[in-house]
């Protein structure tokens, strides 16, 4: 072969080199991207759990670290626990005292109203025991007034032979319930002594016992 003859096959085989280096291969792969840090989650006990109403623009933002639960307090000193102590046993004597005063009133409030109920029974039984008394001083002032009406009728003379042996307790009723005029006239028919004393008994009689009647004229 000739001189230009491989000069020619020398720049047929670079070409071919050129055109099968890997600039002609097409793209070159993109390498992957590498992801971001993600930081690490904050403790929930580290911010408030709850939103603050209001405007979201005034809202502070959740301070990392500030702690929002139950804050300790701090350990009370002799002399706040023995005030405390102090208080404590005073609330409790003012409890017991108010429980002591609400049991007595009770207590009075049911004696109060036995007296009143026995007041009322009291009350009905005097009114009974008047009523009775009324009704049996009538029916006494009808049996004196029959024996009077009897007496009355008589001479002063036969109704004295019989009046001066009658005992007091008989005697007074019928000349307490007899008109004074008639019993004058029986009075001075009678024996002397015992109209005396008939008198003397009559007028302590009427001191303890109304007059029977008030018509004095007959």
């Amino acid at each position: 072969m000739g001189v230009l003859a491989m000069v020619a096959m020398g720049h047929a085989g670079a070409l071919l080199a050129q055109s099968a280096s890997p600039s002609d291969a097409g793209p070159k792969p993109v390498p992957a991207p590498v992801p971001a840090p993600v930081p690490a989650p904050v403790p929930r006990a580290l911010y408030s759990p709850a939103a603050p109403q209001g405007n979201p623009e005034d809202s502070p933002e959740p301070t990392v670290g500030a702690a929002t639960g139950p804050i300790s307090q701090p350990p009370m000193t002799a002399a706040q626990r023995a005030l405390w102590l102090e208080l404590s046993a005073r609330s409790r004597q003012l409890d017991a005292t108010a429980a002591a005063n609400t049991a007595k009133a009770r207590v009075l409030a049911a004696l109060e109203a036995r007296l009143d109920d026995r007041v009322k029974q009291l009350d009905a039984l005097q009114k009974q025991l008047a009523a009775e008394d009324a009704a049996r001083q009538s029916v006494q002032d009808q049996n004196w007034s029959g024996l009077v009406k009897i007496y009355g009728t008589m001479r002063p003379q036969d109704a004295a032979t019989i009046l001066n042996d009658l005992p007091m307790p008989v005697l007074l009723p019928v000349m307490d319930h007899m008109p004074d005029r008639k019993a004058a006239a029986i009075l001075a028919a009678m024996d002397p002594n015992k109209a005396r004393d008939v008198t003397l008994a009559l007028a302590q009689y009427r001191v303890s016992h109304p007059p029977a009647h008030a018509d004095t004229g007959h």
